[in-house]
């Protein structure tokens, strides 16, 4: 899994066979080559096709997040107020890993990471003191009145 920022020149087959590629919306447009983006369900497979990698996410900040995942997977991102966004993209990469190590299908592992995506940005306080934890994961999605079998599988799971 890689996200590619800051991104650095890359030569034609540098990406070829990673398997998880996680641009955001300027990463995704520098790795098409583009000026722009209006299509982010066909970026996504463009960064899979253009540069040999399995599986895209495109994180687009309050719009969500799209996958190309064998098939398209829209995510819609939570309704919060924003405040600090620095670390938003690095906390939602490392939550849908953990979630992807763990067994979760990418639907649910897309859908907890921008759960811990939207804790993050919500306080004004740096980053990595804003990571939540499993249980504030938890209580943030039955808050918003999501199905919490994502979070409740990922917290019957015993890793040390």
């Amino acid at each position: 899994m890689l996200t590619p920022g800051p991104m650095v020149a890359l030569k034609k087959n540098d990406l070829e066979g990673l398997d998880i590629i996680i641009p955001n919306e300027t990463e995704a447009v520098e790795l098409l080559e583009v000026g722009e983006i209006s299509d982010y369900r066909a970026a996504a497979r463009e960064v899979c096709s253009r540069w040999g990698v399995s599986n895209t996410i495109v994180t687009c900040g309050s719009r969500g997040a799209v996958a190309w995942w064998d098939a398209l997977i829209e995510v819609p991102a939570f309704n919060v107020d924003a405040k600090n966004t620095i670390g938003a993209g690095d906390a939602f990469a490392a939550s849908c890993a953990l979630a992807l190590c763990r067994g979760l299908y990418i639907s649910q592992a897309l859908r907890f990471a921008a759960a811990v995506a939207a804790i993050s940005v919500s306080t004004a306080a740096a980053p990595w003191t804003s990571y939540p934890t499993l249980d504030h994961v938890h209580d943030f999605l039955a808050d918003a009145g999501e199905d919490d079998q994502t979070s409740s599988y990922l917290r019957l799971v015993n890793y040390p």
